[in-house]
């Protein structure tokens, strides 16, 4: 090799002995833990789901057989592979065998709604689709929708239903049809991809989120530094796995050899408080609403052992914290978002009489390089006064690769040398950021509302009428029309056009009305999160 190209590495030699080979250098990928922890600790419990229970010799020997079906199904490296599941063994499965082939893991919210689940299938490129038996239903109209539909293997079929479908597969007669000596063929390169996760779409369609395999290696192993997590680990899945592969945890448990607790809902806890102590959890985390959930169950009771509860802060209830605490919850609060493979930060909390219990991202995971509140324009930091306002900007190797198909985007995004997470905050004297408003926390309307509008928001609100109001986007425009007011008409009993104009008319002055355009829709379309998807009204307008 060139002795520039040594030098490249830092090595300032000739001697070829001191270029990275087979030795000394592997591609980081979380897949190795599996392998580590069936080496090391094969006869220890991996996963629980329900009765069944496998130890991490059986867990690696799934994966491995279910590697080599896809394989033998014709999936290759680079090609992506569709799970539709709740938390579930074939999930956890899915996280190491498709990697293992080199191929990518989109793990798809079964909670989306018909048209946005065809999107992401389309848009993905998913040959293959893994699906609990659950969600079938809806994977079946959303594969309607699609002009190449993917292959189906089905989890968790009832034994009546097997075989009366040809076109569908069966996951434990096609896991077990692998070879369990199959090996890993990837990654040959650690930027490689490993995994495909999308954002919740309320300003556009919803934007694939690319993970490479050195992100989630050192993601997982922050997860274990920041949780405190160890052998002992018992991590009980509150978080769904789909939520940005559960936050790297599907790999940071085999890292330690620890224990995963498959929770396919919450729905289906009776006593939140015996199945902690029957399984001995050490770990839990969720996002909104778990921590009220939660409180209402343990209020004035006690676990039998401390759990980490790590709980991204988006909206949470003093109360329900001092709670959970009194309860023996040690609550982590986490700052992060798709885009930073979950967690970029670690909260803390502060108190005092004017304003109560607030949250605060004191330090920034292991990592990344750097967290900052800087002007989005100047690309220079904010002062640390606690009321300049800045956009939350993140720099490090734990920032997603880009968005798929959409470079354009992508640029946007890391514009400046940054990630441009479009949260906003201020920063105190002492280094804590507050964060005042997160990326589509207005997700309703997209801007603030002139009073006027406000008004009708209010006054439809009390008479049982949802509507929504949205600045309608310049090319979108006629004359001097600038708000488009949606009304779902199967929501009050105004049903038609013609009389909720007139309610409007009685209400708005005449240049009120002339920047206000009536759309009677059929429905107005959320996210799972309640949030208003605005693209899919704006289409309207189209």
């Amino acid at each position: 090799m060139p002795q520039e190209a040594v030098q490249a590495h830092g090595v300032g030699e000739t001697d070829s002995a001191f270029y990275p080979n087979q030795v000394n250098y592997r591609p980081l990928t979380p897949i190795s833990f599996l392998e580590w922890a069936a080496t090391v600790h094969p006869d220890h419990v991996a996963l629980v789901d329900g009765q069944a229970q496998y130890d991490y010799a059986e867990l690696y020997e799934r994966s491995c057989r279910l590697a080599g079906a896809l394989h033998a199904l014709g999936v290759e490296e680079g090609q992506v592979v569709g799970v539709m599941s709740p938390n579930t063994a074939m999930m956890v499965e899915a996280h190491y065998a498709i990697p293992m082939l080199g191929a990518v893991i989109a793990t798809i919210n079964p909670r989306r709604d018909v048209e946005t689940l065809a999107y992401l299938l389309g848009h993905s490129e998913a040959n293959v689709v893994l699906v609990d038996y659950s969600c079938l239903g809806r994977l079946n109209e959303a594969i309607a929708l699609l002009a190449r539909p993917p292959a189906v293997i089905v989890a968790g079929m009832p034994k009546a239903k097997k075989g009366k479908n040809t076109k569908i597969r069966d996951y434990e007669t096609f896991v077990m049809s692998g070879s369990a000596n199959f090996r890993a063929v990837g990654p040959h390169d650690e930027w490689q991809s490993i995994g495909l996760n999308y954002t919740q779409g309320t300003e556009s369609a919803p934007k694939g989120v690319l993970y490479h395999h050195r992100g989630a290696y050192l993601d997982t192993l922050a997860n274990v530094v920041s949780g405190g997590m160890g052998r002992d680990t018992v991590y009980l899945w509150t978080l769904p796995m789909f939520r940005a592969h559960g936050w790297c945890h599907v790999w940071s448990v085999a890292a330690v050899a620890g224990t995963q607790i498959c929770l396919p809902s919450l729905d289906v806890v009776d006593d939140i408080i015996a199945l902690i102590k029957h399984h001995k959890v050490t770990h839990m985390g969720g996002k909104r609403g778990l921590l009220a959930w939660l409180a209402e169950r343990v209020k004035g009771k006690k676990l039998s052992q401390p759990v980490v509860l790590e709980v991204v802060d988006d909206g949470y209830n003093p109360a329900d914290i001092e709670i959970l605490k009194k309860a023996g919850f040690k609550i982590t609060l986490l700052y992060g978002m798709t885009e930073t493979y979950g967690p970029a930060a670690i909260c803390q909390f502060s108190e005092n009489k004017q304003e109560g219990l607030r949250a605060h991202t004191s330090a920034h995971y292991p990592t990344l390089d750097r967290l900052e509140l800087m002007h989005p324009d100047t690309m220079k930091p904010v002062p640390l006064d606690g009321k300049s306002v800045g956009e939350i900007m993140i720099r490090g190797n734990t920032v997603f690769k880009g968005y798929y198909k959409d470079p354009a985007a992508t640029k946007r995004a890391f514009r400046g040398g940054m990630f441009h997470t479009g949260d906003m905050g201020v920063i105190h004297p002492d280094g804590h950021v507050e964060i005042t408003t997160r990326r589509g926390q207005d997700s309703k309307h997209g801007f603030s509302l002139p009073a006027w509008l406000e008004k009708l928001e209010a006054e439809a609100s009390e008479r049982a009428i949802r509507a929504v109001v949205l600045e309608i986007p310049g090319n979108l425009r006629q004359d001097d029309v600038r708000y488009a007011l949606f009304v779902d008409a199967g929501d009050s009993d105004i049903k038609t056009k013609k009389s909720f104009q007139k309610w409007l008319d009685e209400r708005l002055k005449e240049s009120e009305r002339d920047m206000l355009a009536l759309h009677m829709v059929n429905e107005i379309p959320l996210t799972e999160d309640g949030d208003v998807m605005r693209y899919r009204l704006l289409d309207h307008l189209r």
